[in-house]
């Protein structure tokens, strides 16, 4: 794990944007904490967690609904209705990053870079955190999609070896986009993309490529009914946020332009940005 640069390259992008959010800690821990793991530790956490007030269900498939309820109430044993509390931070996290700078050098032909665009402005309504989300996902498709201005012109330019990739998280804990990808040099690209935004923000979105993202996105969410699996993962993962895939739908016919172009103002500042890199270690 910790030898898997992608890996490395990531949790390096999270603590350099994270300063108390405890999604800054790694998943698996260190050597010494998992020293530190005995019986004891391991049931304390079984009796907490794995507890029917604390789980979902989801069945997908050619089955009788009642009859999965039957086989539940045979085999699941009753327990009391409590409710489990996480604590998911340590501290107030401020607005601005950690570090806006994160660099380590690994076992690897090319450098590989991230950008993470940091956002705390996380809203304690479901329905509203769909919303962002939703926002965002379209919002970085527009802006940072295979199609986008900043992709092509990186790509055709030399700058980057393959086309950006990104990634969207807004959840009940954290909030940031990332961006993703193989340069000689990376100081350059994020040069170009401080610039690329600054003129979207001034320009905006425009409703063309606006419309298309939309339809595009939808029709590749209509997609995962055709995988019984892809139902019940997204099922189960919106279920944790505290919606459904339906609302999730829902809100593709209802956000606008002026939705994304609002967020695009309000989330990207120099501020908010954070640069992670991983480079080849040098011959000896």
């Amino acid at each position: 794990y910790e030898d898997n640069v992608h890996d490395a390259l990531f949790q390096g992008l999270i603590q350099s944007m994270y300063k108390a959010n405890n999604v800054r800690i790694p998943v698996a821990g260190t050597v010494e904490s998992i020293a530190k793991i005995t019986p004891e530790i391991l049931y304390k956490c079984y009796n907490t967690f794995y507890d029917l007030s604390n789980m979902a269900l989801c069945v997908c498939g050619n089955v009788d609904p009642d009859d999965v309820i039957s086989v539940c109430d045979k085999v699941l044993k009753k327990a009391k209705d409590i409710t489990i509390e996480s604590v998911k931070h340590s501290g107030d996290e401020p607005a601005e990053v950690a570090s806006p700078r994160f660099t380590r050098k690994m076992q690897l032909a090319k450098p590989i870079f991230a950008i993470g665009i940091k956002d705390i402005d996380i809203s304690k309504n479901a329905s509203e955190r769909l919303k962002k989300r939703v926002v965002m996902e379209t919002m970085s498709e527009c802006l940072f999609g295979q199609s986008s201005q900043l992709s092509i012109s990186l790509y055709e330019s030399g700058m980057i070896r393959n086309p950006l990739s990104y990634y969207v998280d807004h959840n009940r804990d954290f909030s940031f986009i990332e961006l993703r990808g193989e340069s000689d040099s990376p100081e350059e690209v994020f040069a170009k993309f401080k610039e690329y935004i600054e003129n979207m923000k001034s320009n905006g979105i425009d409703g063309e490529t606006f419309t298309r993202v939309l339809r595009s996105s939808y029709g590749e969410l209509i997609g995962i009914f055709d995988s019984v699996t892809s139902i019940a993962d997204e099922f189960l993962s919106f279920i944790m946020e505290g919606y459904d895939i339906f609302d999730y739908l829902g809100e593709f016919e209802k956000i606008t332009l002026d939705d994304v172009n609002a967020a695009l103002r309000s989330m990207f500042d120099e501020k908010y940005y954070a640069l992670a890199t991983v480079f080849p270690q040098e011959e000896k």
